[in-house]
């Protein structure tokens, strides 16, 4: 390799440990919850819930073939409703108490096949003076989800998210940087909303040895709205 792109590339991982740390010292634990339980499977899918808080509705975006945690949740919640998105499966993969399926996900704009928050909000009517719960995993598209839908994700009471850091793309290696810290970004204004409770490596996907440090593809983020009262 010719010098000139070593130095380029140790550039780039000092700029990329960098923002990296950042985000670290972001995720974590901002509030202690005592009612903890995880919801869904142990691997991909499953949620760590903060159960004090008797909730009215959950929300959930990204189902595939795993139902896991939807059913956890109505059965510990059997008088919840439940509003279930996803625009790559044509029905739930099983039966489901007090809920509804709709073929659509979530976006920064309504179109086709995909709708905002807060028209999804409003065409379910869904109350925000009650208390609502939202699932979200949908493989990267929640850093657009947070940065055009962030006054309705607010309205809501708790907030799993399955978060993607480490998407690298195919081409344009060294604006990637640029793109994690955005996401920083994002992140930090997610928290002037909401308080952590849990954070935990989602056990799927790859733990990344980039170079001489690990970055985790992607981590499973339980929210509180700061709104409610700390322990």
């Amino acid at each position: 390799m010719k010098i000139w792109k070593k130095k380029l590339l140790s550039v780039h991982e000092t700029i990329f440990k960098v923002i990296y740390k950042k985000i670290y010292d972001e995720l974590i634990v901002t509030v202690r919850r005592d009612n903890l339980l995880r919801f869904g499977n142990e691997n991909d899918g499953g949620y760590i819930v903060d159960v004090s808080v008797e909730y009215d509705n959950l929300v959930s975006f990204g189902i595939a073939d795993d139902i896991s945690f939807e059913l956890d949740f109505i059965n510990y919640y059997p008088n919840s409703n439940l509003f279930c998105y996803d625009p790559s499966i044509d029905n739930l993969p099983g039966a489901l108490e007090n809920s509804k399926f709709f073929k659509i996900g979530i976006a920064k704009k309504t179109t086709k096949n995909y709708q905002t928050l807060s028209d999804i909000l409003l065409t379910q009517n869904i109350d925000p003076a009650k208390k609502n719960f939202i699932k979200m995993d949908v493989e990267g598209f929640e850093w657009e989800v947070i940065e055009h839908n962030l006054e309705e994700l607010i309205l809501f009471d708790n907030f799993v998210l399955e978060i993607h850091f480490y998407e690298l793309p195919p081409k344009l290696i060294f604006l990637f940087p640029l793109t994690l810290y955005k996401r920083l970004k994002l992140l930090r204004k997610l928290k002037k909303h909401f308080d952590i409770y849990n954070v935990h490596f989602n056990n799927g996907p790859r733990i990344i040895n980039f170079s001489n440090f690990l970055f985790p593809e992607c981590v499973e983020v339980s929210f509180l709205n700061k709104r409610h009262p700390k322990l």
